[in-house]
């Protein structure tokens, strides 16, 4: 800059002692006095701007990136990282029952889009099953329910990237394609398919499928900017399960089934009596059990994973 550049040492330190005439010791204490002065002057420039801003949006994708890779890699580090971010964002984000989009030097600003909602649900969601904590299933129905009021439009099938309360633009873009980042609609598909079974809710999964007819014609002709979309079709046409276990050393027990990934379940260790819908007339003892669901239907509970065929 400015045809200057930053000092750097270009000679050894034998070569430096012989030339100055000094040991390295005296060169260092030389050297110290000179960094000083240049941190003085380098004071008296404009600094860069710094964009420390803290999104909402991307802060989830972390969230549930830590649950899924805790499941995976069986690392009770990664789980807790996961659950410790997504409790930040709980008590930062959220101000009068409405989430926003950034915080910055301890101010949080910007209503949430459909795209800090969607990844919102997905990273409480992924929390839920990574803790097996029911907390956080109820805090992702909620902000379903407050998502479908705020963005979902009737007339397109699809959630506006734009609250629909907001005031009138000429035209609310509604995103649907895989890009970068998962698409606002194919999350919350995926979460709709989801909390359709943890709290069996047929309208849930009406709006899924719906979801799904509106953007299969442009997944064929262009089927690598819908793979998220694809992923939740799979778990459809092949079949979700839910794995419940419950009983004495289970919970370690499902920690290391986890390991082996299974895009077409969730699972979850039951703690005891629950009013989340999928695990309300679960028999919970001390005893091993294993509860293998399928479109809402539930059977017999098995007393070991090696007795599990998928």
């Amino acid at each position: 800059e400015h045809e200057s550049n930053i000092l750097h040492i270009t000679k050894t330190q034998e070569e430096f002692e012989k030339e100055l005439g000094l040991f390295m010791n005296e060169i260092l204490l030389i050297i110290n006095r000179c960094k000083k002065k240049l941190v003085a002057k380098r004071e008296q420039r404009i600094k860069p701007g710094l964009d420390d801003k803290i999104i909402n949006s991307w802060n989830c994708l972390l969230a549930k990136a830590y649950a899924e890779a805790g499941m995976a890699l069986n690392n009770p580090s990664f789980i807790s990282a996961g659950k410790n971010l997504m409790d930040k964002m709980m008590s930062t984000f959220i101000l009068e029952n409405e989430l926003y989009r950034i915080h910055k030097s301890g101010k949080t600003s910007i209503k949430g889009f459909a795209e800090d909602y969607a990844q919102f649900v997905e990273a409480l969601l992924a929390t839920a099953e990574a803790n097996s904590d029911e907390n956080y299933l109820i805090e992702a129905k909620k902000w379903m329910d407050l998502s479908i009021e705020k963005f979902f439009d009737t007339s397109k099938e699809m959630f506006v990237f734009t609250a629909l309360n907001e005031k009138e633009l000429i035209s609310r873009k509604v995103d649907v394609n895989d890009d970068v980042i998962p698409s606002p609609n194919s999350c919350f598909a995926k979460s709709l398919h989801q909390l359709s079974y943890y709290f069996e809710e047929e309208s849930y999964m009406n709006k899924c499928e719906n979801m799904i007819g509106m953007i299969s014609n442009k997944l064929v002709k262009f089927p690598s900017g819908f793979s998220n979309w694809m992923q939740l079709i799979l778990q459809i046409s092949e079949g979700y399960f839910q794995v419940l276990a419950s009983g004495e050393n289970m919970e370690v027990e499902l920690k290391k089934y986890r390991e082996n990934f299974r895009p077409n379940q969730l699972s979850f260790y039951l703690q005891g009596k629950s009013e989340i819908p999928l695990f309300k007339e679960k028999k919970i003892t001390n005893e091993p059990g294993i509860y293998v669901c399928e479109n809402q239907t539930c059977g017999l509970p098995l007393s070991g994973f090696e007795e599990l065929r998928f």
